[in-house]
């Protein structure tokens, strides 16, 4: 049976191994409200996907990942487990102690 982790908070989650800047992008509410997360969010609006071998895109991105440091999940985000193939047969056995 294969799995992977999720962060999940409030019908919001992202895989645990996920960039944090498309996660904090797709689901802002898995993070802790600051400055941080603020200034994050603007950096990522300022980003031109076309345009990223300019200068200016450059050092925008350089910003991103210093802030990715200080990034703070929300206290109430739950790390979940997620099954890629359903095997009933197997999760109910997982259901009983023996």
């Amino acid at each position: 049976m294969r799995a992977y982790l999720v962060l999940a908070l409030r019908g919001s989650q992202t895989k645990l191994d996920s960039d944090l800047s498309q996660s904090i992008r797709e689901f802002p509410t898995l993070f802790l409200d600051n400055p941080a997360k603020t200034k994050t969010l603007d950096l990522i609006k300022m980003l031109k996907p076309n345009e990223s071998s300019k200068p200016e895109q450059l050092r925008l991105k350089a910003s991103l990942k210093d802030l990715e440091e200080v990034l703070e999940f929300d206290g109430r985000v739950q790390i979940e487990l997620r099954f890629q193939n359903l095997d009933f047969n197997s999760i109910q056995k997982l259901q009983f102690d023996e």
